[in-house]
């Protein structure tokens, strides 16, 4: 009896080791069409960050079962789940899907062209969707993470898969989904993805140079400095357009204290 547990630990001390440490993950974007774009990298246990290299490749911290989130505007998320394969080879290729553009709004015109572009799209009236009484037209469009969460607490459940009768629907599902904790994980996946959007604005907001030359913030740690600032729930309202110059002040407030975290590590 002592051997076949003896050789049962023997078998699992590999994945006992690899639950407890965290590896720095190599790896690369194989798309052809990279083009030197930079890819967000996103380890949404940990929520630490990075970016790939021209060339497609990348480094970032993980542990056994943490999820990697690959996002940009040109591409598809991609969502990558750490196995032990992954943690033993300490290398992961990825491959990205090319994404699809939605047009937020209409323009409808009924003036004569004169040739002049610039001119044309001056006289041009833009029209919101909104306007045309498109039902639901100002709502905004949720996502994958969110309209799974609001199926798994919606209340709706069909009466003839209860057994009910024509009384009503009684919900069952948002009471199974919070006892076998679906509800919670979608909620921080959702709370994760909404992080991350965050994070990418505060990233776009300045240019490479400004985070580089006037915050003597080096270039592969921009996204890791913005995720600090995120931790200050301030940063939320900062990125509002009229408040781009209390933005620039919040982060010139920010920077050195971030600087001096990395330094002391």
């Amino acid at each position: 009896m002592l051997k076949p547990c003896l050789a049962l630990i023997l078998l699992l001390l590999p994945f006992l080791n690899f639950a407890q440490e965290s590896i720095q993950l190599k790896g690369k974007i194989t798309n052809d069409s990279l083009e030197g774009s930079f890819i967000n990298i996103i380890n949404t246990t940990t929520n630490t960050g990075t970016i790939n290299s021209a060339s497609g490749e990348f480094e970032i911290r993980v542990r056994l079962n943490d999820t990697l989130q690959f996002s940009s505007i040109q591409y598809e998320k991609l969502e990558v789940a750490i196995t032990p394969i992954i943690m033993e080879a300490e290398y992961l290729k990825v491959l990205l899907v090319p994404g699809i553009s939605e047009l937020d709004e209409v323009k409808i015109s009924n003036i004569d062209l004169t040739g002049n572009l610039n001119r044309d799209i001056g006289n041009m009236d833009a029209y919101s969707i909104s306007q045309f009484g498109i039902p639901n037209a100002n709502r905004e469009t949720l996502s994958a993470a969110e309209r799974r969460l609001q199926a798994a607490t919606s209340t709706s459940v069909s009466t003839s898969l209860l057994g009910g009768g024509a009384g009503g629907a009684v919900g069952l599902d948002p009471l199974f989904n919070a006892i076998s904790g679906r509800t919670k994980k979608l909620k921080k996946i959702v709370a994760n993805e909404k992080l991350q959007q965050m994070v990418e604005k505060g990233v776009d907001a300045f240019s490479t140079r400004f985070f580089v030359e006037e915050l003597k913030i080096p270039e592969d740690k921009i996204i890791n400095f913005v995720y600090y600032c995120a931790e200050n729930h301030q940063l939320k309202y900062l990125l509002k357009d009229e408040k781009r110059l209390d933005l620039l002040e919040f982060y010139m407030k920010y920077a050195p204290v971030f600087l001096g975290l990395k330094a002391s590590e």
